[in-house]
């Protein structure tokens, strides 16, 4: 039996917390922490809003009093925008520790870099397509990149994974500044052609999330030149610019879409397709009608197909 991952876990946590199946929820936590202990950071943040939601106060400070301890942290503005931990939030010891995490952000950000994952397939010279694969909100780089990896093991293409620099917790990144975020992957990835362009045959941007798109702005933008887009559970922030660009888009690109079905930003992403259509750019959508806002199980088969084509 294949052994659980991370991402296996967070599904099935968020699954049984979106179904209102709170009492196991908890229970899946405990099991989280001792399976994946260097994610307990993360169970422990969860396992506060589950308290929090249940009312049971002293538990849900005692939950991110563990976190704090372990030395980690969350953005304040994250915590204080969290309607499962209302029910603490005017309890002393919670403004103790959103301090404590507002000074260890504070740190973090003077140390904080755009990152990147290279890697290329053992002992291949030939050109292959390079994905650049922008993680999700509350992402980074390395473990974003293990969604795009088979591509690489399989000898089908080179990947570069990007990491924001703009830091909001502990191994956590997003892209909420668009500028700061199309400067830094326009230039890293730019750095990485200048390099090795000689064993690129196409470029392929990929993304989830706020990271789908970054990709897609940065196509229709002109900034870089992709020949494909993976867009997987897109959060589209700014259709009305979105459609602009569309409108004004004069570079030939394929979009492939994955959605969905239970994915509360659906909608949005439908919108966008017709967009694309309707302006004769070629875009692929395929909707998982039981998937909420995370990857299809058979991701690394659609990706393989994509790069046959």
């Amino acid at each position: 039996m294949k052994k659980k991952s991370f991402h296996d876990y967070q599904n099935e946590f968020f699954d049984l917390y979106l179904a209102g199946k709170i009492a196991e929820a908890l229970k899946l936590i405990d099991e989280i922490e001792i399976a994946c202990p260097d994610m307990a950071y993360r169970a422990k943040y969860w396992k506060a809003c589950i308290h929090s939601l249940r009312n049971e106060k002293d538990m849900a400070i005692k939950a991110l009093k563990e976190l704090r301890d372990m030395g980690y942290w969350l953005s304040p503005e994250i915590i204080q925008r969290d309607r499962d931990l209302e029910n603490i939030k005017e309890e002393p010891e919670y403004i103790e520790i959103l301090n404590v995490f507002k000074q260890r952000q504070a740190d973090a950000a003077k140390l904080s870099a755009p990152l990147k994952v290279e890697l290329s397939p053992s002992g291949v010279s030939d050109k292959l397509p390079l994905i650049v694969a922008l993680h999700w909100r509350m992402g980074n780089a390395e473990e974003f990149s293990i969604f795009w990896k088979d591509a690489v093991e399989n000898g089908k293409a080179r990947l570069l994974a990007l990491q924001s620099s703009q830091q909001v917790g502990t191994g956590l990144f997003c892209w909420d500044n668009v500028k700061i975020a199309k400067k830094e992957v326009k230039e890293q990835v730019q750095e990485y052609l200048s390099i090795h362009s000689s064993m690129v045959s196409q470029l392929i941007l990929g993304g989830a999330s706020q990271g789908a798109d970054l990709a897609l702005e940065l196509a229709l933008e002109g900034e870089l030149k992709p020949e494909k887009l993976v867009l997987v559970v897109p959060a589209f922030r700014d259709v009305d610019y979105i459609e602009e660009l569309i409108k004004n888009n004069k570079n030939s690109f394929k979009i492939y879409i994955i959605a969905g079905g239970k994915d509360m930003l659906l909608k949005r992403a439908k919108t966008v397709k017709e967009l694309l259509t309707e302006n004769n750019i070629s875009c692929m959508m395929n909707i998982y009608p039981d998937m909420g806002h995370t990857f299809p199980e058979d991701f690394n088969e659609v990706l393989l197909n994509i790069l046959d084509e």
